[in-house]
């Protein structure tokens, strides 16, 4: 049951195809940038701010707002994230400030 859930998760993921989305992940990292594919167990990010958030003191939330505010400051080209690490997704546009 589990693998149909995520494939089917997975394919409606490609809708967001081009768009700049949030990944919350089961660690302390939060992936903000550009979907470009979604894989068999992978997404990929271009464009991407990959964010420790044990770096700073800011919380998830403060973090995400800041950067729908000022945009994204880019640090990686490319970031694949594991798709069994991924909490939620979210278009950057739907955050709210």
């Amino acid at each position: 049951k589990e693998i149909i859930y995520s494939k089917r998760l997975m394919e409606e993921l490609k809708l967001f195809i081009e768009e700049i989305i949030v990944v919350d992940t089961d660690s302390h990292w939060v992936y903000i940038g550009k979907l470009k594919n979604v894989g068999s167990g992978f997404i990929l990010l271009e464009d991407a701010d990959a964010h420790n958030l044990e770096d700073t003191i800011s919380t998830r939330e403060e973090y995400v707002r800041s950067v729908k505010i000022n945009g994204v400051v880019v640090n990686r080209k490319k970031v694949w994230i594991k798709e069994n690490r991924i909490t939620s997704i979210s278009l950057l546009e739907d955050v709210i400030p």
